[in-house]
């Protein structure tokens, strides 16, 4: 079952690939595995989170990953959270 909602968050890197892609947006597929992560689910990981409108994967060879403007929204919110956690705010 694929979740839905705030619950996608509570995979492992979905929030770290949604803060990476805020700041490396036109980002190559595979700096996003070297730099996020290599876990054997990255791909489903990455077709959920385009699937709930939050990035576009698109080229064939070459993969490259941007935030959807919803993406860009949710991205920048968990931004904030974390600056607010780390007293960055």
């Amino acid at each position: 079952m694929i979740p839905a909602g705030v619950s996608i968050l509570e995979e492992k890197h979905m929030t770290g690939i949604l803060l990476y892609l805020r700041h490396h947006g036109g980002c190559k597929k595979t700096d996003l595995y070297r730099d996020v992560g290599r876990g054997s689910r990255m791909s489903e990981k990455l077709d959920i989170l385009e699937s709930e409108g939050l990035l576009t994967q698109c080229g064939d060879r070459t993969v490259i990953l941007n935030l959807t403007d919803r993406g860009d929204a949710i991205a920048d919110a968990l931004a904030d959270i974390d600056g607010f956690l780390t007293g960055r705010d």
